[in-house]
């Protein structure tokens, strides 16, 4: 069986993988150099997503049925994971960026929130471009010498959905970081005012809500990308009526 990865295939893999863990630092870079950012808050939203890995999975595994539903589990998993990880927003806002207070600082919590969750990700291109750099290399043959049957086979399909993985794919993929992007920073300004002001707590649960809308319905990019900018419209309308401090230089409107 004769299977190649093309040079566009390889060009494509690796492009996306270095766009897949600098694109939150390019966003950060923006926000710093553009509208006055800063970073810890991003650095804290980094951090913030690998706390929330152990009890998350903890609450999925109590909660979560084996077996049902699949609507129901989805929706019982996404709202799980929405809970944790406002919650966990809202005590950083409320106790870790104390002096962190703009809303400025609530975007670049969102880029870093964002960017945990993207970077992993990489692995898959990483993947991909050694499995195509040693089936080039040596053939297919000899990498399924001396392996079973469903080793092979396995192999064989793996290397099938790289090869089946054109520009229009990798496209995809960055449309839905947008998208992804904008949802986390519209949550992490809703969460933001409900920590800095005490008749806004109503925005804490309508980001898990929003959350776990996205989870369960925004499943195509485009719908995710409207479904984005919906929710960035009604971060900004509650935003604005907060009238919480943009940023801490005071330079712009």
């Amino acid at each position: 069986m004769e299977m190649t990865f093309s040079s566009p295939q390889m060009f494509g893999f690796v492009v996306r993988a270095i766009l897949t863990i600098a694109f939150p630092f390019i966003c950060m870079f923006i926000a710093h150099r553009k509208f006055d950012g800063r970073i810890f808050p991003f650095v804290v939203g980094l951090v913030a997503v690998n706390l929330l890995v152990i009890p998350r999975a903890l609450l999925r595994g109590i909660f979560v049925p084996d077996s049902g539903d699949f609507t129901l589990r989805l929706v019982i998993s996404s709202l799980i994971g929405a809970f944790c990880e406002e919650t966990a927003r809202f005590l950083m806002f409320r106790y870790m960026l104390k002096n962190y207070d703009t809303l400025t600082d609530a975007v670049c919590y969102g880029i870093g929130h964002h960017g945990m969750e993207v970077i992993p990700s990489v692995s898959f291109c990483f993947d991909a471009i050694a499995t195509g750099s040693k089936l080039n290399s040596v053939g297919l043959e000899a990498m399924i010498a001396g392996v079973s049957a469903e080793e092979a086979d396995a192999l064989i399909k793996q290397i099938e959905i790289y090869t089946s993985i054109g520009f229009f794919q990798h496209a995809d993929v960055v449309l839905s970081w947008i998208a992804s992007l904008a949802m986390q920073i519209a949550w992490s300004v809703l969460v933001f005012t409900a920590a800095y002001r005490q008749d806004y707590r109503k925005f804490y649960f309508a980001a898990i809500l929003l959350h776990v809308v996205a989870n369960v319905l925004l499943l195509n990019t485009i719908i995710s990308l409207i479904g984005a900018a919906a929710m960035c419209y009604i971060a900004y309308r509650v935003a604005k009526s907060s009238e919480l401090p943009v940023s801490h230089s005071g330079y712009y409107d």
